[in-house]
């Protein structure tokens, strides 16, 4: 039951998207008397409100209100909306408790010969989704009842042997899901930090028994599931060839079977970011347009106005953004950006503060690849104004002197002596040693003094002879992730533009 005040009514309501607000009104119809039903006019009344408001909505609509029994109407009303989008959203599993319903209604009417072929089908669909949880719901009473009927003893024997087969099926899954489990708890405890003790507990998980005969993975989703264990133990351990390997065989199970793609849509889109992202990191910047365009390819299978549909956006926007960055082909990418920009104004506040930071970042530095700076810039302020948490201190700290670096390319020095103020406190409150960024906030002042372009071009190259060995450092790394300081500091000696430093150091990567 929904409490009186919470925003779990509101927030179902302004989830719906259009086609499913019309089915719910002509659902209610079949069930109510149409407009003049109150829960209808609830329903209409919480819709137009463009925040939460209850104080107001029994201010202006007292005629719904009933006092003390509003709190019932809203529950109610939410029970209808869940029973209605349960209708509306046809899924393998309602449609397989569908069929197990009717089988049920018809056994308990003793018309055992209507429910035979009900029964099969059941089955069948069943095995087709790898659901042998239901499965094992047909071997409940119904169908040994039919055998029964027959005295068919051949067909007893035939039943405990496809039960017992489908319950080795059900234990050897949920092993391998304890196990995926498992090794995900690891793998959350070494977010941030490589841990010897971890990656030894999480390596035991590696001997278990499943782990060394997948010879014997009959079902996709054990399939799968064996690879995802290892994806996730060679990331906890930075083995990012191998985490590549996984991720890509996990890819070729899908292409392999493309009629398990409907029914996995959130886990193939989990499968695709993670090949995305070992492909970036391993500079496999060739293997990324295919990829990007199979997951073009799945995106009727995403129903919109879900939470689905927001990942797929921010999964498929961040990685195009980012091969772009990558390769440096800035120019090239110029028209497809500009549409991810415009479909990201009906996300904007879909995203989580993670998901906005990050797609917001790579834009910022999409346009300052472009050298548009008045837009990357806007989209700096946007995450100062829409980001309301950082979960990282690295990743504030990266778009401080960011924004100092593009403010400094748009000659308002003023500020930047501002803002490496601002940003110096800030390392020295939360007593962090981040060498790159100290580094950069030492630069700005001193080159803003410089009188000459010759001081200039000595302060670059000191600054770049400085970055060199950070550049090679295990721990500061993060920091160059983030952004090409060298490739910026080399466009300044070089007097030429940082896309064209980052396609030649792209083209040599890929060579070399």
């Amino acid at each position: 039951m929904i409490k009186s005040g919470s925003t779990h009514l509101f927030l179902l309501i302004k989830s719906l998207s259009k086609g499913e607000k019309r089915f719910f009104k002509r659902w209610s119809q079949l069930y109510a008397s149409g407009r003049n039903n109150k829960y209808i006019r609830l329903f209409d009344a919480i819709d137009r409100q463009d925040a939460n408001d209850e104080q107001k909505l029994l201010k202006n609509h007292k005629d719904i209100s009933y006092g003390k029994q509003f709190p019932v109407l809203k529950n109610y009303l939410y029970g209808q909306l869940l029973k209605c989008m349960d209708h509306y959203h046809q899924s393998s599993h309602s449609e397989v408790r569908s069929l197990l319903h009717k089988v049920e209604f018809l056994v308990d009417k003793g018309l055992y010969s209507s429910c035979e072929k009900i029964l099969r089908k059941a089955k069948l669909k069943a095995e087709q989704y790898n659901m042998p949880h239901y499965a094992l719901e047909l071997f409940r009473p119904w169908e040994k009842t039919l055998i029964a009927q027959r005295n068919d003893v051949e067909g007893m024997k035939r039943l405990l042997q496809e039960e017992q087969k489908t319950t080795d099926q059900l234990l050897r899954s949920r092993e391998y899901q304890t196990l995926e489990n498992q090794m995900y708890v690891y793998y959350l405890q070494s977010h941030g930090k490589r841990v010897k003790s971890i990656v030894r507990q999480a390596k035991k998980i590696l001997q278990h028994k499943l782990m060394k005969h997948p010879e014997k993975n009959n079902l996709f989703e054990d399939k799968i599931n064996f690879h995802w264990i290892y994806y996730s133990f060679y990331q906890i351990s930075r083995d990012i060839p191998n985490s590549y390997l996984r991720a890509k065989s996990m890819l070729q199970l899908f292409h392999q079977s493309p009629e398990k793609c409907p029914l996995h849509v959130s886990l193939y889109l989990r499968i695709i970011n993670n090949f995305l992202m070992s492909c970036i990191q391993l500079r496999k910047h060739e293997e990324i347009p295919q990829c990007l365009s199979d997951m073009r390819e799945i995106k009727n299978l995403v129903r919109p106005n879900t939470e689905t549909a927001k990942t797929y956006f921010f999964r498929y926007a961040n990685h195009s953004v980012l091969y772009y960055l990558e390769t440096g082909k800035y120019e090239a990418g110029r028209d497809a950006v500009e549409e991810i920009v415009t479909e990201s104004k009906q996300y904007q506040k879909k995203l989580n503060d993670l998901e906005r930071s990050a797609l917001y970042v790579n834009l910022a530095l999409f346009y300052w690849g472009l050298n548009d700076l008045h837009k990357c810039l806007d989209w700096i302020n946007k995450i100062h104004s829409q980001v309301t948490v950082f979960v990282r201190d690295d990743l504030k700290l990266f778009l401080d002197v960011f924004f100092i670096i593009a403010h400094y390319e748009a000659r308002h020095y003023e500020l930047v002596l501002s803002l490496v103020r601002a940003a110096r406190r800030q390392l020295k409150k939360k007593e962090l040693s981040y060498q790159t960024e100290s580094l950069m906030l030492q630069f700005f002042p001193r080159i803003i003094k410089a009188s000459s372009n010759e001081e200039k071009i000595a302060l670059f190259t000191e600054l770049k002879n400085q970055l060199i060995p950070l550049a090679k450092n295990p721990t500061e790394k993060q920091s160059f992730d983030y952004f090409d300081y060298l490739g910026w500091v080399e466009s300044k000696i070089q007097k030429r533009s940082f896309a064209e430093i980052v396609r030649e150091k792209a083209k040599y990567l890929e060579v070399s």
